[in-house]
């Protein structure tokens, strides 16, 4: 057997058997627009890529100054969002294999204006549109840094995957490292800070969310001064 088919059954095995499954958790309802062509206009600080690349780091020195709603749905649009829909395709600012978006985004507020912290949502990408999920923050993290973040995004997948592919795993795995590098790019331009994790609380995130598989986070905060 191959190694990358050998792994997969060890992923399977550790992710329990594939069954077939829906969105795990009821939405109140109450959703966010993050159209960055309506909302208010983000100031970017550092537009040249080279620079940009050169502050891509990450931290752990959060500020308590919280980011705004504007600025949440600027990194997730230009992040993670749609680039172009043409002829029943989409586009995304990630590769996705098969032109399919396998991960799910589930996004924990800490500290956003006007935003109650401890909320869960899921952005969709397609819809431009952050949906509150109807259960309360679990404790999802263990470190102080990741708890204190303006907010965090746990980078997800279906037990039972929409693609077909046997190295499916591997193939969402690499799209959550562009993601990742997406997110800390458009972060740096901004002055922001972040910083990856692939630890979560595994046992508090199934007694949430049974039918998905975290496999990583980001968190994303001001970084603090102590000058």
């Amino acid at each position: 057997m191959c190694s990358s088919r050998l792994l997969e059954n060890i992923y399977r095995d550790i992710f329990g058997e594939l069954k077939q499954s829906s969105f795990p958790v009821e939405r109140t309802g109450v959703k966010i627009n993050i159209n960055k062509k309506t909302n208010p206009k983000v100031d970017v600080i550092e537009n040249d890529l080279p620079t940009i690349l050169s502050r891509r780091r990450c931290t752990r020195t959060v500020s308590q100054e919280p980011i705004i709603v504007s600025q949440l749905g600027y990194l997730l649009e230009t992040s993670l969002g749609v680039t172009k829909k043409e002829n029943n395709n989409i586009y995304y600012s990630v590769p996705k294999a098969g032109n399919q978006r396998e991960l799910v985004y589930i996004i924990v507020i800490n500290n956003v204006s006007g935003i109650l912290p401890g909320t869960l949502y899921e952005y969709v990408p397609e819809e431009l549109t952050l949906y509150e999920l109807n259960i309360q923050n679990g404790s999802f993290f263990y470190e102080e840094w990741e708890s204190n973040a303006a907010f965090n995004i746990i980078f997800c997948m279906f037990r039972e995957c929409r693609r077909n592919y046997l190295n499916n795993v591997f193939l969402t795995s690499f799209e959550v490292g562009c993601c990742c590098q997406n997110l800390q790019l458009v972060t740096s331009s901004l002055g922001f800070g972040s910083c990856i994790s692939g630890i979560v609380n595994i046992n508090e995130f199934y007694s949430y969310f049974k039918e998905l598989v975290p496999l990583q986070s980001i968190s994303i905060f001001k970084v603090k001064n102590d000058n």
